[in-house]
């Protein structure tokens, strides 16, 4: 899992979607999807977005809300390319 997410801190960004999509906690990433859908755009210190951690826990279902939310994701690229 994307482990670094722990390490950022900037108190102007909200990162617990990130936090909750790394930990593979279900019913706070859906939560958050629903309550605070804007977040699936914030990115990590390797400007990584959600869509990125869900495509790395394989989940599908969480996979397609993401795009759902915002399909500009799909051309999101981190610092790796």
């Amino acid at each position: 899992m994307f482990r670094s997410v722990y390490h950022y801190s900037n108190s102007m960004t909200d990162l617990s979607l990130l936090r909750a999509l790394d930990s593979q906690d279900r019913v706070e990433t859906e939560r958050l999807l629903e309550e605070e859908p804007l977040q699936v755009s914030v990115r990590d210190p390797e400007d990584r977005v959600a869509l990125h951690y869900a495509a790395e826990t394989m989940d599908l279902e969480v996979f397609k809300k993401i795009l759902e939310s915002d399909l500009t994701l799909l051309d999101c690229e981190d610092k790796n390319g």
